[in-house]
């Protein structure tokens, strides 16, 4: 696994985070709430397709669509006598949002964990790095 780090550059963060691990015994339970925050907001982007930043996602390709599209047609509730797509497959392709798979793994694997003084928000799909970065 490819793990990369994320350093908080805002001194305001910063400074209200030193203060609490100044404070606080076991800031463990406060970072799990921090992460568990941070991994439900990235959830509902999925909802939106949006970025943290407000911009939305870039669509889905035309190989993308064309790939759904065949897996839709494979599906005999998807497709006419002729092969092609039914009114039902059609309004399934035309809905179908970017980074959205069938089995939501991508949405469903992004957890976070706390440590005595580290928080680490993971994705565990595989494919989860190319669809952040790109490839």
């Amino acid at each position: 696994m490819t793990a990369f780090t994320l350093i908080v550059q805002d001194t305001g963060v910063q400074a209200a985070l030193n203060a609490l691990v100044a404070k606080v015994s076991n800031p463990t339970p406060f970072l799990q709430g921090l992460g568990d925050d941070i991994v439900e907001r990235a959830k509902r982007r999925f909802e939106t397709s949006t970025g943290p930043d407000g911009q939305p996602w870039k669509p889905n390709s035309a190989a993308t669509l064309e790939a759904f599209a065949r897996r839709l047609a494979g599906m005999s509730s998807n497709r006419k006598k002729s092969g092609e797509l039914n009114a039902k497959g059609q309004r399934a392709l035309a809905a179908k949002k970017p980074l959205i798979g069938e089995s939501g793994d991508l949405r469903r694997q992004i957890a976070a964990l706390a440590a005595d003084t580290s928080l680490t928000v993971i994705a565990s799909a595989a494919y989860a790095a190319i669809q952040q970065f790109g490839g």
